[in-house]
């Protein structure tokens, strides 16, 4: 009688697991798709975002490196006007100084425009490793689940006798990769293999 009501109550313990279970997993399946579809699309966009961060950067750094030689040449120019033996050879350097003047100072804004761009480049980079890192814990969160459902799933299948003993048994199969539930997660991977619409059912 003792051994019967202990295993009562451990099966009232199951009993109570999953209905846990069933109101964290919802359509598992499919929320484990749409997670892996929402992860799959923030990678993408991360990698993009990266991609023109870097693209930014180098655009500042010509910008610098053209700033940089046209000074040089603004400072060619400012010796040469010293040596200069007409009026047309002044007029002429004097256009040239003009010139490279108003080339840096466009540069010199468009750096601005650059360094700006580069810092919300690296905010939006920054928010999407974050929501990476949160649909990433959320995938572990719905894989778990999904094996939890199948290990329960084949427990009740198992011959032990109380659904304690299914349990132990079950998890121990899974642990060596033995059981029903490993044979499950093994027919879908290499499912998964074959078609990769169906590799969210992975954990």
């Amino acid at each position: 009688m003792e051994n019967k009501l202990r295993n009562l109550y451990a099966l009232q313990l199951v009993d109570s697991h999953l209905d846990e279970l069933e109101d964290l997993k919802g359509d598992l399946p499919s929320e484990v798709r749409a997670l892996e579809e929402q992860l799959a699309e923030l990678k993408e966009r991360l990698r993009t975002l990266q991609e023109n961060v870097r693209s930014t950067y180098m655009q500042r750094d010509t910008a610098d490196g053209d700033i940089i030689t046209l000074k040089e040449k603004l400072e060619k120019y400012k010796k040469q006007q010293y040596q200069v033996r007409n009026n047309k050879e002044y007029d002429a350097l004097t256009r040239e100084m003009d010139a490279a003047t108003e080339a840096i100072q466009t540069l010199e804004k468009e750096m601005e425009s650059l360094e700006a761009k580069a810092e919300i480049g690296k905010g939006d980079v920054e928010a999407t490793q974050q929501l990476i890192a949160e649909a990433t814990v959320q995938l572990d969160e719905r894989r778990t689940a999904l094996a939890f459902r199948w290990i329960l799933a084949y427990a009740t299948e198992r011959s032990e006798h109380s659904m304690s003993e299914k349990l132990a048994g079950e998890i121990i199969a899974a642990y060596k990769k033995e059981g029903g539930a490993m044979k499950k997660r093994d027919d879908t991977h290499k499912m998964a293999e074959a078609n990769k619409a169906f590799a969210h059912y992975r954990w």
